[in-house]
C-alpha cells in the first residue's frame, strides 16, 4: 500500500512539475517584474504560488466530481486538451514579430511591398508612428489606455490625410477611478499605464529583442 502511494505521489509530482514549469516561468517573471521593488516581487510570487496551489489542489481533490457534474469523460478531456495545445502551438508559430519605427526598412519591404497599398494602418506596439516603407505609408494609431509614450490618449484620424492625435485628460482623476474598481491590478495599472507609462525608447529597446530579423 505504501509503495503504491509513493509511486503515485512521485508520478503526480513529476507531472505537476512539468505542467507548472517553474524553470521556464522564472525568467519570464524576472523580466516582467524587473522594474518592481523586491517586496512587490515577493508579494506577486507568493500570490501566484498560492493561486496555483489552490487550483491544482481543487482539481486533484474534486476533479472527478467536476467532470461528472459537467458530463465530461477523461478521454474527451484528453482529446480537447490535445486540440487546445495544438492550436496554441500553431498560434505561437504564426506569431507576428514586433515592428516599430526603428525596424530597418529592408526587413519590412517583403511584408508591405506585395500589398500594393498606398496606406497601411497597424497597431499592437502601443506607439504612434508614421513612416514610409518603400512606396507604402505605414502608420500606427498608438494606444488610448496603455501608451508607451508620454501620458495621454493616442489615436488616429483618417480622412483626406492621416493625422496622429493625442488627447490629454485628467490623469490623476482617471488613476483614482481605476484604483476604486475591483480590478486586481488596479493600482499597478493606474501607476504604470496612466500616470507613468513606459517611455518609447525603453519599449523599443525591449521590442528589439523580438522584432523581425
Amino acid at each position: 500500500m505504501i509503495k503504491e502511494w509513493l509511486s503515485f505521489s512521485l508520478l503526480s509530482l513529476s507531472a505537476i512539475f512539468f505542467v507548472v514549469d517553474p524553470m521556464g516561468v522564472i525568467p519570464v517573471f524576472m523580466a516582467m517584474t524587473r522594474h518592481d521593488p523586491p517586496e512587490k516581487r515577493r508579494s506577486m510570487a507568493f500570490r501566484a504560488s498560492v493561486a496555483a496551489f489552490f487550483i491544482l489542489s481543487t482539481f486533484a481533490v474534486a476533479g472527478t466530481l467536476i467532470f461528472r457534474v459537467f458530463g465530461v469523460t477523461l478521454g474527451a478531456f484528453k482529446v480537447a486538451g490535445g486540440v487546445l495545445l495544438l492550436l496554441t502551438a500553431i498560434e505561437m508559430l504564426r506569431a507576428q514579430p514586433q515592428r516599430t519605427r526603428t525596424t530597418p526598412e529592408e526587413r519590412l519591404l517583403p511584408i508591405f511591398e506585395p500589398t500594393g497599398a498606398a496606406l497601411v494602418v497597424c497597431g499592437h506596439t502601443h506607439m504612434q508612428f508614421d513612416r514610409m516603407i518603400g512606396t507604402t505609408r505605414v502608420v500606427n494609431a498608438g494606444s488610448v489606455g496603455m501608451p508607451f509614450q508620454e501620458p495621454g490618449a493616442y489615436w488616429l484620424l483618417l480622412g483626406a490625410d492621416v493625422q496622429l492625435m493625442r488627447t490629454p485628460y485628467d490623469f490623476t482623476q482617471a488613476a483614482t477611478r481605476i484604483r476604486s474598481t475591483a480590478y486586481p491590478q488596479a493600482a499597478e495599472f493606474a501607476e504604470r499605464n496612466v500616470l507613468r507609462p513606459p517611455s518609447e525608447s525603453e519599449m523599443i529597446a525591449s521590442f528589439s529583442r523580438v522584432e523581425l530579423r
